[in-house]
């Protein structure tokens, strides 16, 4: 059985002689090279062992286990394609990885049985992914849209059913798709309300046609994120198209401000994505760790903030 890996994962265990900018302290595992879904933004529905902007080269399993015995991680994360015999193989997997801690799957919506069944063979905690925002933008880029079995509420389902099976449940939201801002905001407060950890990503334009988000705004939803995750935003303000006019945080939020920690990678404890959504060189999307330096100028260069009782600034148009 071989195992796909990504390029960093693979460079910290030494299956890849070369040097990482930052080592990763989440281990990236693929498991198939090619997804027989259409979702409209993925790579890995056109091309084998690719996925975003990151490199999986394949090793086989042993030699990967056996690297992750030497060498430490906080998670190890295992994101799947389907394909037929997927279930089969990741549930060898999970036995075969069960001695490491905090072992994660991401996987299409499953039935609550199979969601038992990983839990049994040693997996610690799931990730099933909406990536869209809203019905709309899922129908069109992930579901019935696209021919792809999944349906918006089928996968609210799935992640109500994983929380009863697993404490440990991810989903992830692309900034990107089309989505106005009101239906992130919505979208976020429903999955945190479920107790779900949220992976955010900028869009990554590897399908010909798509963009990368703006900068400003990807900043922007950042900021709301991690207000509402950490409970210091008073309020928010849209402009009738669902636009971000202003976010209103408590003083708190100025230790987030100072040191941009805000912008820092997003999902489950431990998740570092180093420079999944960006090239090394720029613009950083998320940062594998706290930039130490203010990021508020990006954001307003989208939306108003106003922090405490009467400091705002803005430099949007």
């Amino acid at each position: 059985m071989e195992i796909g890996v990504s390029y960093g994962t693979a460079v910290k265990l030494g299956l890849i002689r070369a040097s990482a900018i930052y080592p990763p302290n989440t281990a990236y595992l693929l498991l198939g090279r090619k997804c027989v879904n259409n979702c409209a933004y993925c790579s890995l529905a056109r091309r084998e062992n690719t996925l975003s902007r990151v490199l999986w080269p394949p090793f086989p399993l042993g030699m990967v286990r056996e690297a992750l015995e030497k060498v430490k991680f906080t998670r190890i994360c295992v994101q799947t394609a389907d394909y037929p015999g997927m279930e089969e193989d990741l549930l060898r997997l999970g036995g075969e990885l069960s001695k490491f801690p905090n072992l994660t799957a991401s996987v299409s919506p499953r039935p609550r049985a199979f969601l038992s069944e990983l839990r049994d063979s040693g997996f610690t905690g799931v990730g099933i992914a909406l990536d869209a925002a809203s019905e709309r933008i899922f129908e069109a880029v992930r579901g019935r849209g696209v021919g792809n079995p999944f349906t918006w509420e089928g996968t609210w389902r799935a992640l109500a059913e994983a929380r009863g099976i697993f404490e440990d449940v991810a989903t992830h939201l692309i900034v990107g798709l089309g989505e106005s801002d009101v239906e992130l905001y919505d979208t976020i407060r429903r999955a945190l309300d479920m107790g779900l950890h949220i992976g955010l990503f900028a869009l990554t334009p590897v399908v010909p046609g798509m963009e990368a988000p703006d900068l400003g705004r990807y900043r922007t939803v950042q900021l709301l994120l991690h207000a509402l995750k950490h409970d210091y935003l008073e309020d928010v303000e849209f402009s009738d198209s669902g636009r971000i006019l202003e976010l209103r945080l408590r003083r708190s939020a100025w230790k987030f401000l100072r040191d941009g920690s805000f912008a820092v990678t997003s999902g489950c404890p431990g998740c570092d994505r180093p420079f999944y959504n960006e090239r090394p060189s720029g613009p950083i999307y998320n940062f594998p760790r706290a930039p130490g330096r203010p990021l508020l100028s990006e954001v307003t260069l989208y939306a108003r903030v106003c922090v405490g009782s009467g400091d705002c600034w803005s430099t949007a148009p």
